[in-house]
């Protein structure tokens, strides 16, 4: 169903050992699914609980200079081993003096334990930064 493709974000539940529901995607106009022709993945979540700091560089280009550099030091990155997550805590004074715009940055992200560092996204890995849409304060 390569409808799916254009997919970025959804909700994910497990039906039964067979079935996945994907939130709000109806597949009413999608074509077929052809044998052979795709298949879903599920990866388990990273335990985080053995790392005690992350850093992560946001960059214009691949191999660029950083343009912001975030880190658990300084409270910008938050390692959420409960949950599985890595959450991200900026100011939009933080990403203004840092000039960053709305565009597409490319990131990686490093997890740091008392014995090594590991990488858990390359550093081809992009996000996009919207413009704020908002006017109340």
């Amino acid at each position: 169903m390569i409808g799916l493709n254009g997919i970025t974000s959804v909700e994910v539940s497990v039906v039964d050992a067979s079935a996945v529901d994907l939130r709000g995607v109806s597949s009413l106009g999608f074509s077929a699914h052809t044998a052979g022709s795709g298949a879903l993945k599920w990866y388990a979540p990273k335990d985080l609980s053995d790392y005690t700091g992350a850093r992560m560089d946001l960059k214009r280009a691949v191999g660029g200079d950083a343009v912001l550099s975030l880190h658990t030091d300084d409270g910008t990155l938050e390692i959420d081993a409960a949950a599985s997550s890595v959450w991200i805590r900026l100011s939009p004074t933080a990403l203004s003096n840092a000039g960053v715009t709305a565009r597409d940055y490319y990131f990686d992200i490093e997890l740091i334990r008392p014995d090594g560092v590991d990488a858990i996204c390359a550093a081809t890995s992009t996000v996009t930064v919207l413009p704020e849409i908002t006017t109340s304060t």
